[in-house]
């Protein structure tokens, strides 16, 4: 699984959600995501080489995908 991970004050962070809800009022409906247990948070954080995560935040509408996006080869 690769993460977008953002510049927040000069380090990569990850940016996480509390809820569906709170990912598309601060991605925007397109945003593609994957749920992660909270026990394994820090641990996938920790992997993708972010220096931390910002809960909930709120991406500007040029940083947010316009449209839904399809990985290579999938098949839905």
């Amino acid at each position: 699984m690769d993460l977008e991970l953002r510049r927040y004050q000069a380090q990569l962070i990850a940016p996480v959600f509390t809820s569906p809800e709170m990912l598309h009022a601060g991605c925007g409906p397109h945003q593609p995501y994957v749920s992660v247990r909270t026990e394994d948070l820090a641990d996938v954080v920790r992997e993708s080489g972010a220096a931390g995560v910002l809960v909930n935040p709120h991406l500007e509408e040029a940083a947010r995908y316009q449209a839904p996006i399809r990985a290579a080869g999938a098949r839905w």
